[in-house]
């Protein structure tokens, strides 16, 4: 778990796509800090499938209540398109309506990037790994 924490976390320090999260309140009560602490955190119980409840089980200090605040505040369309409740073309065409870009669009383009980077470093690390991804595409070319 640490390991994919500290790439989120040097991600977001490189890239800082937690700015992009915004909240659906009125204001933001919390600290950025600490809403960025919590953010990456969630993404990563949610995004891994790992949950929350586990996540706030560490030893980091964050409450499943603060995790789940975060999520329901920061994190309300992208868990839409995790549990498939939204058609993933429809709501990235709604963030970009009239060539805006909107803040939960743009959070999650970075997120990908996260993600992206996550699996390159997994590939990179893992022999056995690649050697999986060099076997499926031989096959590809089989047929």
């Amino acid at each position: 778990m640490t390991n994919l924490l500290d790439v989120l976390k040097e991600a977001d320090l490189r890239i800082n796509f937690t700015d992009n999260f915004k909240t659906v309140a009125a204001h933001e009560r919390l600290d950025r800090e600490e809403i960025q602490k919590r953010l990456i955190l969630a993404l990563y119980g949610l995004g891994t499938n790992t949950g929350l409840k586990r996540i706030s089980a560490g030893n980091h200090g964050e409450s499943y209540q603060d995790l789940l605040y975060i999520k329901r505040k920061f994190i309300n369309y992208a868990t839409a398109l995790r549990l498939g409740t939204a058609e993933t073309e429809s709501i990235l065409k709604r963030f970009t309506r009239n060539n805006l870009k909107h803040p939960t669009y743009l959070a999650l383009a970075e997120l990908g990037k996260a993600i992206k980077t996550i699996f390159l470093c997994e590939y990179l690390n893992s022999e056995e790994l690649r050697m999986e991804i060099h076997a499926g595409l031989n096959l590809l070319c089989l047929w």
